[in-house]
């Protein structure tokens, strides 16, 4: 029976149709497992920063369509105009609202799609180094079912858009190397430079070529660094107009001027390798390939010297990141960490080829069931995160949002709270205006916003609903449901 068995997983993967085949199934089963949640508002993990995301999006469709311009909705009585990471992906999926409506199930088939392309880059990717097509499909699908990865392939974040760029245009650059037409390095170029305006950190990708162009020491590859250093001036251009306006964003200063105690950052260091990499990035069904493929990787280095060394500079520079702006991942952050997965599963789909060579009956087989095993443990691990009876906020704004879209109008200027996000209670319900947190909200300043055009307080604070202060600039109760308490303000 186990020869049989080891005949079989060898028939099927000689196949010339199984690496395609991987690549499909990982696709529907993706798909499949995602099903339930398309059609879910935003909630659970990190909602904060994907109703960030979603408002530029919703703004670039109903208000604004110039792409310098992304508006948010807490703008108090100005424009909303908040600059931070070039708006690519969120003008894109305005476009597809534009053609269909607004609907949340755009934004999260249209994330789903960039992240299969994203996958289909990474087997593209590891083919360029292998030139195995199984282990270039196994690498493909252990990347699908990243825990991490798989909660974020529906969510809308500009992290997934830039993560999928800069994997094509690496790709790009090795098939570049194989093939020396121009096409594919202005093909990388472009790519790379796209991915770094839709998200800053992905300029750690440039590395890959400009360090082995430094290693060619030749006019040629001077020339390719030009071209190189020439695609950075837009990135130069929009972050430089950008970072001054982001108010003393930690992300910027990262550990340089933060004040956490070392043992906080060894805790988030240590946090982040013994528990976010194995069991959210990696998938603890990967990590016996992960450490395997690491230690063949230490003890055979590839005969390809420059390509090793610059993929190892461009390791050394996102490892440099992430203890830059540990402060800011600290232990739940992961999307920051999407850097780290096509070289982690570079390292995974390594570690299965050493085993696989070995053909040995039991080695084969574990190797098949670990694999088998990953959507499972990553649907199980994820599939709460969709739950609304614990959506990361308050349920009832949840519950009641499309009545509470319905008091005001929607040119009205609104005031909300408590809401730490200030993204999330406007979100909710379509409004514009001001967003208070912590009950800090008094009558001078409630004055204030009625003076500037607000006309209604939303709010599902005890403490704000039972300030006596604040009644005088209250001219009616107009909704109650749940912890929520809608008020139409005198003015």
């Amino acid at each position: 029976m186990p020869r049989t068995l080891n005949l079989l997983i060898r028939s099927i993967t000689n196949s010339p149709k199984f690496p395609l085949g991987v690549i499909g199934l990982a696709f529907s089963i993706s798909f499949l497992l995602h099903l339930h949640a398309l059609n879910i508002d935003l909630v659970s993990v990190h909602v904060w920063r994907q109703t960030e995301t979603q408002t530029v999006i919703n703004n670039f469709y109903k208000e604004d369509f110039n792409i310098l311009n992304p508006r948010i909705n807490y703008r108090r009585d100005g424009s909303g105009i908040l600059r931070k990471e070039f708006p690519i992906m969120q003008w894109l999926f305005a476009c597809f609202y534009k053609v269909f409506g607004e609907h949340i199930i755009i934004s999260r088939l249209l994330t789903l799609w960039i992240s299969f392309f994203s996958i289909f880059g990474l087997y593209q990717l590891l083919f360029k180094l292998s030139s195995d097509k199984t282990i270039s499909a196994i690498g493909a699908w252990c990347l699908t079912f990243s825990p991490a990865f798989f909660y974020y392939s529906i969510c809308p974040l500009p992290d997934n858009f830039a993560l999928c760029l800069s994997i094509w245009g690496t790709t790009l650059f090795l098939t570049y190397l194989q093939n020396n037409r121009m096409k594919y390095f202005w093909g990388m170029t472009i790519l790379l430079m796209v991915g770094t305006l839709a998200k800053l950190p992905y300029i750690l990708f440039y590395a890959i070529p400009v360090f082995y162009f430094i290693q060619e020491k030749n006019r040629n590859a001077l020339l390719k660094l030009f071209i190189l250093a020439v695609s950075i001036i837009p990135v130069v251009i929009w972050y430089a107009l950008a970072i001054p306006t982001w108010n003393n964003n930690g992300i910027t200063t990262g550990i340089i001027s933060n004040q956490m105690p070392i043992s906080t950052w060894f805790y988030y260091l240590f946090s982040n390798l013994f528990s976010v990499f194995p069991e959210l990035l990696l998938n603890y069904g990967s990590v016996g390939l992960f450490l395997i493929g690491a230690y063949f990787t230490l003890k055979y280095r590839p005969q390809q010297k420059k390509l090793f060394l610059s993929f190892l500079v461009c390791v050394f520079c996102v490892c440099i990141y992430f203890l830059f702006e540990i402060n800011m991942i600290k232990d739940m952050h992961d999307y920051y960490l999407f850097p780290f997965l096509p070289f982690l599963f570079i390292v995974v789909a390594y570690g299965a080829k050493r085993l696989l060579a070995l053909d040995k009956k039991a080695i084969s087989f574990f190797v098949i069931i670990s694999l088998c095993l990953l959507p499972l443990t990553t649907f199980l691990r994820m599939q709460s995160r969709w739950k609304i009876d614990s959506p990361g906020f308050n349920k009832d704004l949840y519950t009641y949002k499309n009545e509470l879209r319905t008091i005001s109008k929607p040119s009205d200027l609104v005031v909300v709270g408590n809401d730490v996000s200030q993204f999330i209670f406007l979100y909710y319900i379509d409004r514009k205006g001001w967003v208070f947190n912590e009950n800090q909200l008094d009558a001078q300043t409630l004055q204030q916003m009625i003076q500037k055009g607000a006309k209604y307080l939303y709010t599902d604070s005890k403490v704000i609903q039972e300030k006596g202060e604040l009644k005088p600039n209250i001219e009616e109760e107009v909704f109650h449901k749940g912890s929520i308490i809608v008020y139409k303000l005198k003015g």
